[in-house]
């Protein structure tokens, strides 16, 4: 008997049962008083389980939940794992024509259901560039479950804080755009050590467009707003699974730094190539407003 496995099995069916059950309790504690049910739920996200019990009473007591996508991959890699956010709802917005056609194909494939799907265009304006240098961090796990090829949370510290170092060795003025919701990789007493700006805006509320943006992962829908600028783009890659024609796209709009994963998991790259990318000013040759 491999008393191990036999542990997490416990664990894992112990977590699940009582999720169960206090997620069908405060259903039924919601469902009592019908009045403080609204008819319509407008959501950009069904990740949290409070989320999806508000949802849920919606749609017990006939109304209708309609979310919209924040299309954190853009639509450059296999996204089967998002189609959690097409459960407990009626109709489901997107950014892209192309995804619209994806999306559809999927839910042939994964519900039995049917669900409305309609688009809306981005808005993205010009904006001053300044001469700063603009990084895009992992988001931190922080006890969530962790989905490959995502590097642990140290790994994801460790490659942050070396690209900053590096950074400041060539004396860049650096932002460190944080996700408006998530904590930080690093302390702010870190960054303010290192003379690191944090931007907490909404990166397509911002009033200025940096001179390069790094992204250290490709998980993220910034990417997708970044692609639309003139901004020069630099992109972390550690064989990530693109589509063939995203790859495409991305060779011809941004740099790609090929990074390794060593044994113990540290992310590796050559800072030669991120000089490179830092002096050669890529510009947008593929038309991918009219693709998006």
């Amino acid at each position: 008997m491999n008393y191990e496995i036999d542990f997490f099995e416990k664990e894992i069916s112990d977590y699940f049962l009582k999720t169960i059950f206090y997620t069908n309790l405060h259903i039924k504690k919601i469902l009592k008083d019908k009045s403080i049910i609204p008819k319509t739920f407008f959501v950009s996200s069904l990740s949290p389980i409070w989320t999806r019990i508000i949802a849920n009473c919606i749609k017990l007591n006939d109304g209708e939940v309609l979310c919209l996508d924040h299309g954190s991959g853009s639509y450059l890699y296999d996204m089967t794992n998002s189609y959690y956010l097409h459960q407990d709802i009626d109709k489901f917005i997107t950014y892209s024509k192309k995804l619209l056609e994806y999306y559809k194909k999927g839910q042939k494939k994964f519900f039995k259901r049917k669900l409305s799907y309609s688009t809306y265009k981005l808005n993205i304006k010009n904006k001053n560039s300044i001469e700063k240098t603009m990084i895009v961090p992992f988001g931190i796990d922080n006890g969530y479950a962790r989905l490959t090829p995502l590097p642990l949370d140290l790994a994801k510290f460790d490659l942050l804080s070396r690209t900053l170092k590096l950074l400041k060795m060539k004396n860049h003025k650096i932002i460190l755009k944080s996700h408006p919701e998530y904590e930080n990789e690093v302390t702010n007493k870190y960054l303010e050590k290192l003379g690191v700006e944090i931007e907490y805006e909404k990166f397509e509320l911002l009033t200025y467009q940096a001179q390069n943006i790094i992204f250290l992962h490709p998980f993220t829908s910034l990417l997708k707003h970044a692609l639309l600028g003139t901004n020069n783009l630099i992109l972390f890659d550690i064989n990530y699974p693109f589509h063939e024609f995203a790859k495409n796209i991305l060779f011809k709009n941004c740099h790609l730094i090929n990074c390794k994963v060593t044994k113990n998991g540290r992310v590796t790259f050559n800072k030669d190539e991120l000089w490179k990318s830092l002096a050669e000013h890529k510009k947008k040759v593929t038309n991918f407003r009219d693709f998006y």
